[in-house]
């Protein structure tokens, strides 16, 4: 769409921006309908207006930055994987390995959980090998990219770790450390919920029945995989590379509200998440 419009009116940046609704609607999309599987459309329609009023979704969603189209095809990408339409989680998983160098890991999380689901099937086997052909063709289409720039990108790693400069972007502790994660995890805070929307999730996630939810447990999982283990090499750029995994911090404080047990204190806590968003 970009290098339509640059065709026909020329290079620029607002050429480049007016592509930038597209995305937007794309990620509303995705997210409500994957939240609505899961817990119905009240749900999705909440956490996904949550999520997009997220500091760090409106700052990226308003400049041509590339985590913003990785961050709606993603969630596409798990959509279709909720869906069990393999098809279309390939070609989408296959586009959001393009969409951004580095994109591929944000899908390890929600194919390990799903194939851990299907797993537990009493004939899981058909579902694996479908499973398996989509990721082979996702793998396909990224290979198309990562291939022949597979130099560059090893050049580009060993800039970012190894330069004079890079003691700017990684970790005091370097690359492999634990003190990214720390930094990550404040700016989530920070760039998302805030800090008095976060101590209400947190209460009502202590407060109701969102432990022993095996959906929220998933998704607990699937981030985890991600931000502890993934993310200890990412540069250090606050919010704007973990702004994929930001609809999972909505829909953790949207569930944790509505399952507290008493009436007066989901409309408590609602309304200091309703005030603090």
């Amino acid at each position: 769409a970009v290098a339509i419009l640059m065709l026909v009116l020329g290079e620029s940046r607002w050429v480049a921006e007016l592509v930038l609704p597209l995305p937007t609607l794309l990620l509303a999309y995705s997210l409500a309908r994957f939240f609505g599987r899961l817990y119905g459309a009240k749900t999705g329609v909440a956490a996904t207006l949550l999520a997009l009023a997220f500091p760090v979704s409106l700052i990226n969603g308003r400049h041509y930055f590339l985590e913003h189209p990785e961050a709606a095809l993603f969630a596409a990408s798990c959509s279709a994987l909720l869906d069990g339409a393999m098809l279309r989680f390939g070609l989408l998983a296959g586009l959001t390995s393009l969409s951004r160098m580095g994109a591929p890991a944000l899908l390890v999380g929600p194919s390990v959980v799903a194939l851990a689901v299907i797993l537990r099937e009493p004939r899981p086997w058909p579902r694996v090998a479908r499973f398996a052909a989509s990721a082979a063709l996702a793998f396909g289409m990224a290979a198309t990219w990562y291939g022949p720039n597979f130099g560059s990108i090893l050049g580009h790693v060993s800039f970012a770790t190894e330069s004079p400069d890079a003691v700017l972007f990684i970790p005091m502790q370097g690359a492999g450390g634990w003190e990214g994660p720390a930094y990550y995890l404040r700016w989530i805070v920070q760039e998302g919920p805030g800090v008095p929307m976060a101590i209400a999730g947190a209460v009502a996630f202590l407060w109701g029945r969102s432990l022993r939810s095996p959906v929220i447990a998933a998704v607990l999982v699937a981030f985890a995989i991600h931000f502890l283990l993934l993310l200890r090499a990412t540069q250090m750029v606050r919010a704007r590379y973990i702004l994929p995994l930001m609809p999972a911090v909505a829909l953790l404080v949207v569930r944790a509200v509505a399952s507290v047990p008493s009436r007066a204190g989901r409309i408590g806590l609602g309304a200091v998440v309703a005030a603090a968003g």
